[in-house]
């Protein structure tokens, strides 16, 4: 009868986390029709992009991945400062359903990999709870994670991005280290948190904050709880460590970074090894002390000899090893978000801060009205796992997430991994409260239900209100709503599909040995867009100054200086292609009128001379026009939803351009007039102009070749027949070829007599 009793029992756990998992599945695919679209796929964010090329090289060459990119970093090339692991198992799973490089069928495999490995997180999560805290709060924890906004938001479809795994394996990594901390020193073996620890930072060397805090919480556990064999906790302890120091041990020789030092703490390099070898050095020597009952046998004596000796080893560390102290800069650097790059990264934001100004409602919608309310759930928690016996496990849920929730202050990012202690913290605060409820009130379960149900509901309200925008794409209608985000990262993918079908294709996107013939210049934002969708090298891209502050900095002048400059620099990084974007700053910096980023988005690249008549105004005044960019592309607005009606991007390619030198009047000014019409139709002139010196010669130099002179249309732009010279009153007709503009041969039109005060010119 029991036996039976317990089957069913263990039915029914099985049924519902199975249930879980369907569910947090569920909720993950609502954004589905924004991202599967048919006969095309669209990822969501923008580091999507390069996961999916990195898929797609692994596929092409497995069981390589890729390393050394020459499509970063552009022309020297980089190595990106995620890990290879994320991308190359989803390669694996392609590889398996059969799916070709760079695909639809490796798509659509790649965009439904965060659903099914935030649901698993979801069920690890019941598990781990259930075990340490009971199967009531594992299912309310399971349940919470499921619903949950800040874990939807990296394990939702189509956000094809390691962050994802993050949370997964750093959910194993605290159910390892539970099972580790409560258990006897001689039953629990030391592998599995060893390879926890190690694998952790495989996917991802920023879990190195979760490492430290379970390793600080076995520190701990080791000075004041290992009263009965001391020695050989310590010994256990040191296993640990020697496990995950052989797992990191060869990333951090194969590892060699350019732009990092070799014991960085930001990427995967020899200070994983050395963090491991130190604490298993430490766990070493302490088993070692500590058969001596006077050094062992008491709490003060351990913390006292442990202490000396983790210092000791630290100072013979940074001593015989001078990189360390640069690595500890550039955790610095990256975690405090002094560099320039980290502080304009959405998730590297503070919480509470939201367009520079205090809000709470990024942290309400994400993380729930609960959130706020943490800080005395994490005290009361504290306090009631304290008081018993044996609650190591308890303790330690505790100090992660209070660890988590303060680094997600400083950072969203770690909401991420936040969201899954917050979700336990808060089902054992609401079992537990609906326990004392039926106690108190004499087993009045109902009512206890009720209230308790109640008060999660409104706790919850602003992260369930946040699905309420996917609803309207679940009613089979033909326009699929999105966010602006989504909306202007479509405009991203069309500009760069538009890239890849007009231009010259360049060498080696998924041959890394291969060198690409030119690059493109872009804003960082959309530079993993251009990557993946164009398949063209960028200068810069998501992964900002990590790769190469040379770069980062020569995009920020090219942006933001004046067209002689910003050609130089091109020329010297061998960019052909620009996309601009309309902004008036560029990282801060301040874009002046003669700006490339006010020249070729605002004014097509055209000089434009103010409300003022033409002739009054002197040619110091002009903002003047590009004579080495040309209008390619421009593309439409960010979808019916924007108010914005002007396009987002518009694509420019550098060319030599054809100079036009003639004689006219000494001191007038002489101009060259084109009329063009892009591909939404709409219509300009290009105009440049230049004075006539006192030898009566002038030079212009112009981009675009006319329509009749043999080139064709440029890209999807219409040029007018021919150019119109102007000088005073005078005019006369001049025909570009397209191999004029590419060779930048010279024309020499007729001379211009030009009268300038009403009269009638003469023409040659």
């Amino acid at each position: 009868m029991r036996n039976g009793a317990d089957r069913t029992g263990q039915g029914a756990r099985i049924g519902a986390t199975a249930g879980l998992f369907l569910a947090a599945i569920a909720v993950r695919a609502l954004p589905a029709p924004t991202v599967l679209l048919g006969d095309r796929v669209q990822p969501f964010g923008g580091d999507s992009f390069y996961h999916l090329r990195r898929i797609a090289y692994s596929i092409e060459n497995f069981p390589a991945a890729l390393g050394f990119d020459r499509y970063l970093n552009f022309p020297s090339g980089a190595i990106a400062i995620w890990t290879p692991v994320f991308d190359w198992l989803v390669a694996l799973l392609a590889i398996v359903f059969g799916a070709e490089p760079a695909s639809i069928e490796m798509e659509r495999i790649a965009v439904w990999v965060p659903p099914v490995l935030g649901a698993t997180t979801v069920v690890l999560l019941v598990r781990l709870a259930a075990r340490t805290f009971g199967e009531s709060i594992g299912l309310a924890a399971g349940a919470l994670l499921c619903i949950s906004s800040a874990h939807f938001w990296y394990s939702q479809i189509g956000f094809v991005d390691h962050h994802v795994a993050i949370a997964l394996v750093t959910t194993v990594l605290l159910g390892r280290a539970i099972s580790y901390l409560d258990s006897q020193p001689e039953r629990a073996p030391a592998w599995p948190l060893g390879l926890a620890l190690g694998a952790s930072l495989w996917v991802w060397p920023g879990t190195l904050l979760h490492v430290a805090i379970i390793e600080i919480a076995l520190l701990i556990a080791l000075a004041v709880g290992a009263d009965r064999d001391p020695s050989s906790a310590a010994r256990r302890f040191s296993n640990v460590q020697w496990i995950a120091l052989l797992l990191m041990l060869p990333s951090g020789l194969a590892n060699h970074w350019p732009q990092w030092g070799a014991f960085s703490p930001v990427v995967l390099s020899l200070f994983q090894p050395w963090l491991f070898a130190v604490l298993a050095l430490l766990g070493f020597g302490c088993s070692a002390l500590w058969r001596n009952p006077r050094m062992g046998a008491s709490a003060g004596a351990r913390i006292f000899t442990g202490t000396a000796m983790g210092v000791g080893l630290s100072l013979c560390s940074l001593l015989a090893i001078p990189g360390l102290w640069d690595g500890a800069l550039d955790a610095w650097q990256w975690f405090g978000k002094v560099e320039r790059f980290q502080a304009l990264v959405s998730e590297s934001r503070p919480l509470l801060i939201l367009d520079g100004a205090f809000s709470t409602r990024v942290a309400a919608t994400r993380l729930s009205y609960f959130f706020f309310l943490s800080p005395l759930a994490l005290v009361w928690a504290a306090n009631r796992a304290w008081r018993h016996e044996r609650q190591r496990g308890k303790l330690l849920v505790v100090g992660w997430t209070a660890v988590l929730l303060a680094a997600t202050l400083w950072q969203k990012r770690f909401f991420n991994t936040a969201s899954v202690g917050l979700a336990l913290l808060m089902a054992w605060t609401l079992v537990e409260a609906h326990r004392a409820w039926v106690a108190r009130s004499g087993g009045r379960t109902r009512m206890a239900s009720v209230v308790v149900g109640s008060v999660a509901a409104l706790l919850l309200l602003p992260s369930i209100s946040s699905y309420r925008g996917y609803l309207p794409n679940l009613r089979g209608t033909d326009a699929i709503a999105g966010s602006h985000l989504q909306l202007a990262q479509n405009v991203a993918i069309a500009t760069s599909a538009y890239l890849h079908r007009e231009t010259p294709p360049t060498s080696g996107w998924l041959d890394s040995e291969a060198v690409p013939e030119y690059g493109v210049m872009c804003p960082w934002p959309i530079g993993h867009v251009v990557e993946y969708v164009a398949r063209r090298p960028t200068v810069t891209d998501g992964f900002g100054d990590d790769l190469g502050p040379e770069n980062f900095e020569l995009a920020a002048r090219y942006y933001t200086t004046a067209e002689p400059e910003a050609v130089s620099i091109a020329e010297r990084l061998g960019v052909r292609y620009v996309i601009a974007q309309r902004s008036d700053t560029f990282l801060g910096i301040e874009a002046g009128a003669n700006s490339m980023l006010r020249a070729l988005f605002i004014r097509d690249g055209s000089e434009r001379l103010g409300p003022a008549s033409d002739r009054r105004i002197k040619p110091s005044a002009a903002r003047r026009a590009l004579q080495r960019h040309r209008l390619l592309y421009e593309s439409s607005p960010p979808g019916d939803r924007s108010r914005e009606r002007e396009s987002l991007f518009k694509l420019f390619e550098i060319v030599a351009g054809a100079q036009i030198a003639g004689h006219a009047t000494p001191g007038e000014q002489v101009r060259a007039v084109v009329g063009l019409r892009t591909n939404r139709k709409r219509e300009f002139e290009y105009r440049s102009s230049a004075t006539v010196g006192d030898d009566g010669r002038y030079t212009l130099r112009v981009p675009y070749a006319n329509e009749t002179a043999g080139g064709g249309r440029v890209g999807v732009i219409r040029v007018a027949p021919a150019y119109r010279i102007e000088c005073g009153d005078a005019q006369q007709s001049i025909v570009v070829a397209e191999a004029d503009v590419q060779a930048g041969a010279t024309l020499r039109p007729a001379h211009l007599n030009c009268v300038s005060n009403g009269g009638v010119a003469g023409r040659n």
